[in-house]
């Protein structure tokens, strides 16, 4: 792969084995990542260092890299089948690369197996909105969902701040505005700052990865603008924790306050292998599993306090059940009522399987 032609036509192969990631290693054939597996896919030789160094050049065409002094960056590139989302970095002195592919067109998110709850977000006019959850769990996916939704639904001007820009929007009633943290703009609180004078309606964070940048967003939800982003949390309880420990204990007090006002949702995802004996149709190999928190009048008080977090999961189950939230246990007992995923996976990925077989509605031979 030592030219662009060359790539784009590995890089098109790839994307027809509906992989997520391919990734470029010294000494091993391309690794091609579906669901939780990793695949090799073989080549005549193994990749040699001058292969990878030659991939990262195709990809930082626009850039000058002195690979000596080289550490790691981020990039998106596109073909004529995909886009992608490339991390390249090094190991050992040696160039190593990760290809996330972006299908072109984006999904909605009834084609997601999404609650219909995050349909709803599109509709907000305010607020904060986070999508969390690890690596690889669709939270890109995800608000990518939601952004089309208002895009289709609503005319908004709709400013995105990536890093890089993953997926390519066409504008239907909203006008959509995207721009690329390094490329376009120094980082993401001077790209937040900048938004605020660009008459947004909506902006997307691509991710916030640190104190200043979520003080930014707090401060855009605060001035009446819907923002949208993700953060690297597995629960709604350690969400919430993290945003108050961005801050000094002496303002963490002003700070649940200032979230009880102007956190509207904070969704998390976990991708569950779906089962594909009794959902043979879809073409997916996994299904999400969604953790939903929605702001309102009975959790004001509750979240303003910051002395009871972590009782957020219980109250989710119980009072929170008639304000539409919902615990991961919650959706992936009604996942396994529907035939979507199977026993194993149940008792793999929940908090608590003993008490969801308890009350399952009928058994399936557990």
């Amino acid at each position: 792969m030592k030219t662009k032609a060359q790539l784009d036509n590995f890089l098109g192969k790839v994307v027809e084995l509906n992989v997520s990631d391919v990734i470029f290693s010294v000494g091993r054939f391309p690794d091609c990542r579906k669901g939780n597996e990793l695949i090799d896919y073989k080549l005549r030789n193994t990749l040699k260092a001058e292969d990878t160094v030659n991939i990262a050049n195709i990809l930082l065409s626009k850039r000058d890299v002195d690979w000596d002094k080289f550490h790691s960056t981020e990039v998106s590139y596109e073909t004529a089948d995909a886009r992608f989302r490339a991390s390249i970095y090094k190991v050992r002195q040696q160039v190593r690369i990760v290809m996330r592919i972006i299908p072109n067109r984006i999904r909605l998110v009834e084609e997601l197996s999404l609650p219909e709850q995050i349909r709803n977000i599109a509709r907000l006019e305010s607020g904060l909105v986070l999508i969390a959850g690890k690596t690889r769990q669709g939270k890109s996916t995800t608000i990518a969902a939601i952004v089309e939704e208002i895009n289709r639904t609503r005319q908004a001007h709709i400013i995105t701040l990536e890093s890089p820009i993953e997926c390519i929007y066409e504008e239907k009633l909203s006008i959509i505005s995207q721009c690329e943290v390094e490329d376009d703009i120094k980082d993401y609180p001077t790209a937040l700052r900048a938004a605020l004078r660009q008459s947004p309606d909506v902006i997307m964070i691509g991710e916030i990865r640190d104190a200043s940048t979520f003080e930014e967003a707090l401060t855009a939800a605060e001035t009446g603008h819907l923002v949208l982003s993700t953060i690297h949390t597995n629960t709604v309880q350690t969400t919430l924790d993290r945003m108050l420990a961005y801050y000094p204990q002496m303002e963490k007090a002003a700070t649940a306050s200032r979230l009880s006002h102007n956190l509207q949702t904070i969704i998390v995802q976990r991708l569950l292998p779906r089962n594909k004996q009794l959902d043979s149709e879809s073409q997916y190999d996994l299904i999400p599993a969604v953790e939903i928190f929605h702001m309102s009048a009975g959790i004001r008080q509750f979240i303003s306090s910051g002395e009871k977090l972590n009782e957020i999961t219980n109250y989710m189950e119980g009072q929170g059940k008639h304000d539409g939230m919902q615990s991961f246990d919650m959706h992936i007992k009604e996942l396994y009522e529907q035939g979507l995923i199977d026993m194993n996976t149940l008792k793999a990925h929940s908090t608590n399987p003993e008490q969801i077989l308890a009350g399952l509605n009928f058994d399936r031979g557990f």
